[in-house]
């Protein structure tokens, strides 16, 4: 049952491809799917980090590969969506910020890393991912059943929420990065 947390952020990453295939087939079936795949995506991220405190099976590989799964799975999101066109425009602003975000925080944890210092996942990193999984969700919904206003109202809340999410995490541990800098 320990597993259980890890298994799921492995599950998260693992279904990726399919994810991916079902997205590019673009029939209504597929399409179900696809939304079915990110939305349990979605869940999983909420229910690893639940379980693995509830559980107490917090551990070094779940912190590692939980915001790394995350990013895979929105950025690849992002990257599929404007490739087939749902975000267009000035959309794009927020996929990019999005995206850049992303790779950096990714960077400056690894760099981080080999000093031994730890970068955690605060609340509001937890926001900056619900609400991009928010905006890529509701993308996928667009088809049929939602406004295009909305994907594109929320795209812009989590390119900002990821921007405040980067800046705060810089903020927060400004005096391990200057050590780890000098």
């Amino acid at each position: 049952m320990k597993d259980l947390p890890n298994l799921l952020t492995a599950l998260r990453i693992a279904i990726i491809p399919v994810f991916c295939l079902s997205f590019y087939i673009q029939s209504r079936f597929s399409w179900v799917i696809t939304v079915g795949i990110f939305s349990i995506a979605s869940l999983t991220d909420f229910f690893d980090g639940y379980l693995a405190r509830t559980l107490k099976a917090q551990s070094k590989l779940g912190k590692l590969l939980d915001p790394i799964a995350d990013k895979m799975i929105v950025s690849t999101a992002i990257v599929m969506l404007v490739h087939m066109q749902y975000i267009t425009g000035v959309q794009l602003i927020p996929a990019i910020m999005i995206i850049c975000r992303e790779l950096f925080i990714a960077g400056l944890r690894e760099y981080l890393a080999r000093d031994s210092v730890a970068f955690p996942v605060n609340r509001f990193g937890k926001l900056k991912t619900i609400s991009q999984m928010v905006a890529i969700l509701l993308y996928l919904l667009n088809k049929e059943w939602i406004p295009d206003i909305l994907p594109t109202f929320f795209i812009w809340i989590a390119g900002l929420t990821s921007m405040a999410s980067a800046y705060l995490y810089l903020h927060e541990n400004k005096e391990e990065l200057l050590k780890s800098l000098s």
